[in-house]
C-alpha cells in the first residue's frame, strides 16, 4: 500500500506531499527501469489524470512531453494521477502503479465508465505496491508489466493447472479470490509472506499470499499457475485430502477457510462456542464468512422459548431431486419453516410436543447455498441483490444485541445488512464420486468460466443457467 498518502477525508481532497523532487532527479530515476526505447514510449503515452482535488489536468504520464503528468506533478505538487487505459493509480513518489484502498473507490466511480462499473466498485482491486518484490519483478521484467496490460487486460485472471484431479482446488479457489474482502486482505499487504513468523512452505495464509500476488502481478505470458505449493500446505493441513484423487469441493473449501483461520493467528487457536453462540474472531475469514444460527423451541403447551446459538461459516441447505422448479428462497423458506418435535420442557419439566424454527442469527458478510449430495435439480438464483432479511431473527429482540455485540459488523445503531450480490458460482459435472468441477467468477463487472487452466469470458445468462 502507498505510503504517500497522507489524508483522504470524506471531501476526497488529498493532501499535497509533503516533499519536493527536481524534475531532472524523477527523470533519472523512471529511466532506470526503461532499458527498452519502445517499452518507455508506450509508458510515458498512457493518459493520465490528476487526482488532486479540482485539478483538471490530463496529459500523457510521459517525462519528455512538456505536458506530461510527471511534469505536472513537480511543477504544483501534486502525487497521484489515475492511468486511464489500465485503470490503475500512478504514485510520483513511488514511481509505480500502487493500490490505495482508502480512496480507490471513489477513483473507480469517477475515472471508469459507468456503463463498465455498474455500481460494482467494491470488486476493482488493484495490484499492491510492495517495495521488496516490486525491485524484484523490475529487475527481471523492466517496464513490460506495465505495456503487457495493453496487449493482455487480465490481471487478476489466470488459469491453474490440474496437477492431477485437482480440479476441486482450482474451482474453489478460483471462487474465493473474487470475494472482494479476502482480495482487499491479501492486496492490501495484510499478510505478507515474507514477513510471517511461519514456514511459508506450510502457512495457507503464506500460500494464498503469493497465489494472489502472482494473478496480481501483470506477466510477459498467460500459462497457467501451478498452485503446488499451496496443494502441498493442505496436505499438512488437512491429511484427508492428501493424494491425486478426486475430492469434494465443499469440504476442501471448510478445511481452506479452518487452515487460513487457524494460520492468521499466532496462537493457532480456533474459536470457540461461547455463552451466545460464538467468541468474536477478527481473522479475515471470521469477518467474511461468520454467522450464526438461531434455534427457537416452543412449548407448545406453556409457549416457553428455549433459543440456542450456533456458529456457522456457510449455510447449508437440503435440496430435493423432486423440487419443481426451486430458487434460493424457495430453500431459504423451507429451511425456516417452524417443524413439529418432542422435546422437554424446562418449564413444565415434562416432554412436550413442541415446535422448532431455525432462523440467521446473525448473516454473514458472505453467503452461499451448498448441499451434502450431488443433486441435478436445477436451482435458480439471482446475481444480485439476494434479499434476506425474511429469513433473519427479529432485530428488535434484546437477545439479538446481547449476541450481536460480539462482532464488529455489528451495531444497535442500524440493522444488519440483508442484501448480497452474487461474485462466485461453483459447479460440478458428473456424479457423486466422481467428474470435473468448474467455477464462474464476476470481474469487473464481467463473468468469467474458470476450467483449470483455461479462463473464458462468458454471458450472465450462461452463469444462471448453470447446476450450482
Amino acid at each position: 500500500m502507498c505510503r504517500h498518502v497522507k489524508h483522504w477525508g470524506g471531501n476526497g481532497r488529498i493532501r499535497r506531499w509533503s516533499s519536493r523532487k527536481g524534475f531532472e532527479e524523477e527523470k533519472k530515476h523512471v529511466e532506470m527501469y526503461l532499458d527498452d526505447p519502445q517499452m518507455k514510449r508506450k509508458l510515458m503515452d498512457e493518459r493520465c489524470v490528476c487526482l488532486e482535488e479540482s485539478c483538471m489536468f490530463q496529459g500523457p504520464l510521459g517525462i519528455e512531453n512538456n505536458d506530461s503528468f510527471i511534469k505536472h506533478a513537480f511543477l504544483h505538487h501534486h502525487i497521484f494521477g489515475w492511468l486511464e487505459e489500465l485503470q490503475v493509480t500512478y504514485c510520483v513518489e513511488c514511481l509505480d502503479i500502487v493500490y490505495i484502498p482508502e480512496f480507490e473507490t471513489q477513483l473507480c466511480t469517477k475515472y471508469i465508465p459507468r456503463d463498465q462499473l455498474n455500481g460494482n466498485t467494491s470488486l476493482l482491486k488493484r495490484k499492491r505496491n510492495r517495495e521488496d518484490e516490486c525491485d524484484e519483478w523490475i529487475a527481471m521484467y523492466g517496464y513490460k508489466h506495465v505495456t503487457s496490460l495493453k496487449v493482455t487486460p487480465t490481471t487478476g485472471l489466470c488459469g491453474l493447472l490440474n496437477m492431477g484431479n485437482t480440479c476441486f482446488m482450482n474451482a474453489i479457489l478460483q471462487s474465493l479470490v473474487h470475494v472482494p474482502m479476502i482480495l482487499h486482505y491479501f492486496l492490501a499487504d495484510q499478510h505478507n509472506n515474507k514477513s510471517c513468523p511461519r514456514d511459508s512452505n506450510f502457512c495457507l495464509c503464506c500460500n494464498m499470499d503469493k497465489l494472489i500476488l502472482e494473478m496480481y502481478t501483470p506477466r510477459t505470458e498467460l500459462a497457467p499457475i501451478v498452485p503446488y505449493n499451496l496443494l502441498y500446505a493442505m496436505w499438512n493441513h488437512a491429511d484427508f485430502l492428501a493424494g491425486y484423487r478426486q475430492q469434494d469441493g465443499h469440504e476442501f473449501l471448510i478445511s481452506l477457510l479452518d487452515g487460513i483461520h487457524s494460520h492468521s493467528r499466532l496462537t493457532g487457536a480456533s474459536p470457540r462456542v461461547g455463552a451466545h453462540g460464538i467468541n468474536p474472531c477478527d481473522c479475515i475469514i471470521h469477518q467474511t464468512f461468520a454467522g450464526a444460527l438461531r434455534s427457537d423451541i416452543v412449548c407448545n403447551v406453556c409457549n416457553s422459548v428455549s433459543s440456542a446459538y450456533d456458529p456457522i461459516l456457510d449455510l447449508s441447505v437440503a435440496v430435493d431431486a423432486n423440487d419443481i422448479e426451486p430458487d434460493v428462497h424457495y430453500f431459504l423458506n423451507r429451511f425456516t419453516s417452524p417443524e413439529a418435535i418432542e422435546a422437554r420442557c424446562s418449564k413444565c419439566n415434562k416432554n412436550r410436543d413442541c415446535k422448532k424454527t431455525l432462523s440467521i442469527q446473525m448473516p454473514p458478510n458472505r453467503f452461499d447455498t451448498l448441499t451434502q449430495s450431488k443433486v441435478s435439480t436445477h436451482i435458480t438464483f439471482p446475481t444480485a441483490n439476494l434479499n434476506i432479511s425474511a429469513y433473519v431473527a427479529n432485530p428488535l429482540s434484546p437477545r439479538y444485541y446481547e449476541f450481536a455485540h460480539l462482532f464488529e459488523s455489528m451495531r444497535r445503531s442500524s440493522p444488519p445488512c440483508t442484501d448480497y450480490d452474487l461474485v462466485a458460482v461453483v459447479n460440478h459435472h458428473g456424479t457423486l464420486h466422481s467428474g470435473h468441477y468448474t467455477s464462474f467468477g464476476l470481474h469487473k463487472n464481467t463473468w468469467y468460466l474458470f476450467d483449470d487452466s483455461t479462463v473464458e469470458a462468458v454471458p450472465k445468462s450462461r452463469v444462471l443457467e448453470s447446476q450450482a
